[in-house]
């Protein structure tokens, strides 16, 4: 009896074995943000603000692509990316993801207007290994201030 139990643990670790050589090296990255949930934006009513986040591959010797996927709120926040895809490169860390962000001229001074944005790993095409996915997800408030833009009138 413990012949067949030993018998089986070997049997399951050469089973981890293979279905962990078959996985994709392990990938790592990171995103930088300019915002976070205790980092707000102040915006008032009807301002319009660019905004960048950074993507990284430190670790590991292989390029990963990242997927942007905005889940909170396209009411008020643009991707101006040319495509959601980013290929990061090994050793990177400065790929920049732009967005832009406009707050309605209806916008009532002292609302939370909540953002979330995934940043997700995509399987490389042609890789014919499984890989695991990956996920960062951003989440960070603007705040709608009361104060409105000065802009200087022109002097006639």
């Amino acid at each position: 009896m413990n012949q067949n139990k030993g018998k089986k643990i070997v049997l399951m670790l050469l089973v981890g074995i293979i279905v962990f050589s078959t996985l994709e090296e392990a990938a790592a990255f990171g995103v930088t943000a300019p915002y976070w949930k205790e980092n707000p934006l102040t915006m008032v009513p009807d301002e319009t603000k660019k905004i960048t986040f950074t993507l990284q591959n430190m670790i590991g010797d292989e390029d990963i692509a990242i997927a942007v996927e905005i889940v909170k709120d396209e009411n008020y926040l643009t991707h101006l990316g040319t495509s959601n895809i980013y290929t990061v490169p090994a050793k990177t860390k400065d790929i920049a993801v732009p967005f832009e962000i406009h707050v309605p001229l209806t916008a009532k001074p002292g609302t939370t207007l909540p953002i979330e944005i995934n940043f997700l790993t995509t399987a490389q095409a042609g890789s014919g290994q499984l890989a695991l996915g990956m996920g960062v997800t951003k989440v960070f408030d603007i705040i709608v201030s009361g104060e409105q833009i000065k802009t200087e009138e022109p002097q006639i």
